[in-house]
């Protein structure tokens, strides 16, 4: 009888939490500074939390310093405190992982040329026809240094290197912390492909074909298929 009332009790003082009376305290500071601490093999120097709910970011790196937003969309759509803790973890291994594997400098540097119209560190070779004549098309544009085409060249480049980066440190940080990171980051991934538009909102909504087509790569890369419910509709994407 009193281990039920002690439960009941239990259950009513925790109904009681709010995400800002757990995640706003210094114990859950401590808490994930002494994870990002751990997963960057004991590299990562500076920890920010921030609460911004107004904000599309859930987090970022940036030097020695890695941020979680504790507001971000994603986070805030899971219903329990136990799975907002989750994706709150999922997001600092998400962090951490491009601390660990991604050359921030050397993206720089190779947006940077593009945008003035040279390729680094050299030019793509192509490995078919298809493929040389859209190099060659490129530089046309790299030959003119047209900077309204070269941005939507960066722009594009950057969306696809950002996402093959994401999945690349996902699945890395995955491997090497198989318990609640990897729990978090998938928590997230799923989370945000049930948010993706499908093929056919995308082509109703949506005039900007390379929009749809980035779309579509961010659909493969997240859960590897397209939810494409008609081939027919697929083919105006080709043409």
């Amino acid at each position: 009888m009193k281990k039920a009332l002690y439960r009941k009790r239990m259950c009513a003082e925790k109904e009681k939490l709010t995400p800002e009376k757990v995640f706003h305290t210094p114990q859950y500071r401590d808490l994930l500074t002494s994870i990002g601490h751990e997963i960057t093999g004991g590299k990562l120097t500076t920890l920010r939390l921030y609460d911004d709910k107004n904000s599309g970011i859930a987090g970022w790196n940036q030097g020695e310093t890695v941020a979680v937003n504790l507001g971000n969309q994603i986070t805030s759509s899971f219903l329990t405190l136990e799975l907002k803790s989750d994706s709150l973890i999922g997001i600092l291994g998400h962090e951490c992982g491009h601390y660990r594997y991604t050359d921030s400098a050397l993206r720089k540097r190779y947006a940077e040329h593009m945008l003035n119209g040279s390729w680094y560190p050299k030019e793509p070779v192509p490995e078919n026809a298809q493929e040389k004549e859209a190099l060659d098309a490129m530089n046309v544009y790299f030959e003119r240094k047209d900077k309204a085409i070269l941005s939507i060249f960066l722009q594009t480049a950057s969306y696809l290197s950002n996402l093959l980066n994401d999945m690349y440190i996902e699945e890395k940080m995955c491997a090497l912390f198989p318990g609640s990171i990897r729990r978090g980051i998938l928590m997230n991934r799923d989370r945000n492909v049930e948010w993706l538009p499908t093929l056919r909102e995308m082509l109703e909504t949506e005039k900007d074909r390379l929009s749809i087509l980035m779309n579509l790569c961010a659909q493969y890369a997240l859960s590897s298929r397209v939810n494409a419910w008609d081939g027919r509709i697929t083919s105006l994407l080709i043409h």
